[in-house]
């Protein structure tokens, strides 16, 4: 009987679902940021979401919707940075991956095969 220290490898898990969470992250970027720009304004909705930016950023404005003040803030920001339809879009778009990429890393942390991982991310 010998007390030797056990030679098997540690496993490597850590450095393939960084891997496979940015091309997850990657993927989902190129199918969602491009069409953010696309066509204007894309409904009624979008239109209060446009008076209260402008109206943070010193329009003067009336009869404002009220709504939670982070998404406003996000969307202020990028508007100031990029006054375009798409920065209106860009806090939610992130959001959107964030989520997807949350979905991917909680299913491998609950031991999901590669197969589901990737069709749960892919929903």
């Amino acid at each position: 009987m010998t007390d030797a220290p056990s030679t098997s490898p540690a496993p490597r898990t850590g450095g393939r679902q960084l891997l496979m969470l940015g091309l997850v992250a990657v993927v989902a970027g190129l199918i969602l940021l491009p069409g953010l720009g696309a066509g204007g304004l894309w409904s009624a909705g979008e239109i209060p979401i446009l008076d209260r930016t402008l109206a943070e950023l010193g329009e003067s404005r009336a009869e404002l919707s009220r709504s939670p003040w982070l998404p406003d803030a996000l969307r202020t920001w990028c508007y100031a940075i990029w006054p375009r339809d798409f920065a209106l879009r860009l806090p939610g778009a992130c959001a959107g991956l964030g989520l997807v990429m949350l979905t991917l890393a909680t299913a491998r942390k609950l031991g999901w095969s590669s197969t589901w991982t990737t069709v749960a991310a892919g929903y």
